[in-house]
């Protein structure tokens, strides 16, 4: 892999054919220990070249505080979001668009509407979530901002948290609760046909760990906002989860509302089955 040269600016990188041009050139694709001492040497933005490929490239993500994230119609293509812990998009991949009420409830799909994350406030919050070994959860941490794109149907988020509280959160689950089981991000989605909003909890990739009920009374994944027990969320895989050194890095993480279920019966539950040890 070889860093292109500073010849190449951010308005070059949407011409392919200066891309290919200034790809051509490049003879040595061994990147120097020299050039990558530190990770600020790989800052949020540098655009690489990988070797023996047409002309592809990929960017460094690197940011001392913060998500480096992307932006359409910026100065910049990529920058960082200083104190931000979790940032992405929301969109929809599926070709099935939204239907209508009460189509949607005629074909047994409501599914999710736009603004998909709706930005509900019910007392429960939103944002960062700790869950413990033993299934309990914590309350949301953070300060959530969302910024619809109705021209793309997407919207951007972002998550704003400090170490401080992350390492609270972290600590919260330690002695009866077994330790912390990892973090997830905790967000409202618009339900077609529905005035209510629907929690869910989503982790590492996007995956949907499972919804929470729209009162105060949890039932399936997760419990109260004290540290209850939940059979089910401490079944949930590990892995699953991110890790209190990801979020306190920065996690850049996209949200499909295809890949995130919509809850109305408690047999509905079983499609998370999948996701327990």
């Amino acid at each position: 892999m070889a860093r292109a040269p500073d010849s190449v600016s951010v308005a070059d990188r949407s011409d392919v054919n200066k891309i290919k041009t200034v790809f051509s050139g490049i003879t040595d694709f061994t990147i120097s220990s020299d050039l990558l001492k530190t990770s600020a040497d790989v800052k949020c933005g540098d655009m690489y070249f990988v070797k023996d490929s047409p002309a592809l490239s990929c960017f460094a993500d690197w940011c001392s505080d913060g998500v480096c994230v992307q932006r359409k119609g910026e100065v910049k293509d990529y920058y960082c979001l200083a104190g931000v812990r979790m940032a992405g998009k929301v969109v929809k991949s599926g070709v099935l668009g939204e239907q209508g009420c009460p189509q949607a409830i005629w074909a047994g799909m409501e599914g999710w509407n736009y603004p998909w994350v709706s930005g509900a406030t019910t007392g429960l919050g939103e944002g960062v979530v700790a869950v413990c070994n033993d299934g309990s959860s914590s309350a949301a941490k953070g300060s959530v901002d969302i910024e619809d794109l109705p021209g793309d149907k997407e919207q951007n988020y972002k998550v704003t948290l400090s170490k401080t509280d992350i390492g609270g959160l972290v600590n919260g689950c330690e002695g009866k609760y077994g330790g912390l089981k990892g973090f997830g991000l905790l967000m409202y989605f618009n339900e077609n046909c529905d005035p209510s909003d629907e929690l869910h909890v989503l982790g590492r990739g996007g995956v949907d760990l499972g919804n929470l009920d729209r009162t105060l009374n949890y039932k399936g994944m997760f419990r109260k906002l004290s540290y209850k027990s939940s059979e089910r969320a401490a079944k949930l895989k590990k892995e699953l989860f991110f890790t209190a050194d990801e979020i306190k890095k920065g996690v850049r993480l996209q949200i499909d509302v295809d890949s995130v279920y919509d809850i109305d019966e408690d047999k509905d539950m079983n499609v998370y089955n999948s996701l327990m040890e």
